[in-house]
């Protein structure tokens, strides 16, 4: 395994012998604030409006028009609410208490996810478009240090990929098929502070996915990631983009076996 070349090859490493306590902390979207806001500040948080352990706990009462609601132990379960008045609470309610029952992770061997209590995160909603989310500032970071920028735009709409380097060059390199090539980005007035924030936010892993967005040259933390895809990314994409994940693959750390 240590000849490991690929992207996905060395995200299975990192599942195999890098297991730490921290990255079970880091995935976990609500213990994640706390990590976050030690790192680097609580005005980079989204705010926080409720949590809760069952749909039916939320206050919808005391919520503003808009807002968002995800679950803070997956991916993929996140509703946009545009608009508190047309919100469909049985659809959502069916949604929620499915992703609070699931074990996000087990059919790619995430195993982080198993040991996170799952609990519902009520957050702002950012989006200026109203029902599009803003633009995933995905920084691919190896031993606190950006290698690449995973760009992607028009989600959920007609979702496109951009992947530039350090210098915000654009690459010729596409990472996800499931989305369109982009070609939009312009590197932003804020640039050199997305990597500084990035950056330390991963110090101290081997590897890690910081999400942020960036919107009206504010900066706000979305989520930490350690097993992008699970490791299964199709294409050749990956293979290219294997030489950016340049970390030590000699040191280990024994596997986490209790919940």
């Amino acid at each position: 395994m240590r000849s490991c070349s690929t992207f996905n090859e060395k995200i299975q490493w990192l599942k195999l012998f890098d297991q730490d306590p921290e990255i079970v902390r880091c995935t976990d979207k609500l213990t994640a604030r706390d990590y976050v806001s030690n790192r680097v500040g609580s005005e980079f948080l989204v705010k926080l409006l409720q949590s809760a352990t069952s749909f039916d706990e939320i206050n919808f009462d005391k919520l503003p028009n808009s807002f968002v609601l995800k679950t803070n132990h997956d991916s993929g379960s996140a509703v946009l609410v545009p608009d508190k008045s047309s919100l469909d609470r049985n659809a959502v309610r069916s949604k929620i208490t499915t992703a609070l029952r699931r074990i996000y992770g087990q059919e790619k061997a995430e195993w982080s996810y198993a040991f996170i209590t799952p609990r519902i995160v009520v957050e702002q909603f950012l989006s200026p478009d109203g029902n599009i989310p803003p633009p995933d500032y995905k920084f691919h970071c190896v031993d606190g240090k950006v290698k690449f920028l995973q760009y992607i735009y028009d989600r959920g709409v007609d979702t496109k990929e951009q992947i530039l380097d350090i210098d915000a060059n654009s690459l010729p390199i596409h990472l996800d098929v499931n989305f369109k090539v982009g070609s939009v980005f312009r590197k932003p007035a804020g640039w050199d502070h997305l990597i500084d924030i990035a950056e330390r936010i991963a110090t101290g892993f081997k590897y890690v996915r910081v999400d942020l967005y960036y919107i009206d040259s504010k900066i706000f933390f979305g989520e930490m990631t350690f097993f992008p895809y699970g490791g299964f990314y199709l294409g050749k994409g990956q293979a290219l983009l294997g030489r950016y994940l340049d970390f030590d693959r000699f040191s280990t750390k024994p596997p986490i076996c209790t919940r």
